[in-house]
């Protein structure tokens, strides 16, 4: 019985470092699933990140684009108004004439 004894004292032993093993393992286990959660949310970041700052980019090409388009209607407005003004001047002149001439 001495034997049995010594082989159930074994066991009992062996089994806590067993235990702690498979507790450190399950630590583990979850921490390499908390591990690729955090990978998988930064990858998505990093991603949606790219996204943003390419429509950054499409959208300071379009502000871009649209300066320059008010700076071309302006200098076609700045255009139109100095006829207008040319226009004026010769109804004037051509008004003054006419009443110059009775």
């Amino acid at each position: 019985m001495s034997s049995l004894h010594t082989l159930e004292s074994s066991e009992e032993t062996t089994q806590g470092p067993i235990n702690r093993l498979h507790t450190r393992d399950d630590s583990i286990r979850k921490l390499q699933t908390i591990l690729y959660s955090r990978e998988t949310q930064v990858n998505f970041l990093e991603c949606k990140n790219a996204q943003l700052e390419a429509e950054v980019d499409s959208l300071r090409e379009t502000i871009a684009k649209l300066e320059k388009m008010a700076e071309e209607q302006q200098g076609m407005l700045k255009i139109g108004m100095e006829k207008m003004m040319a226009q004026q001047e010769l109804i004037e002149n051509f008004t003054n004439n006419c009443d110059g001439l009775n």
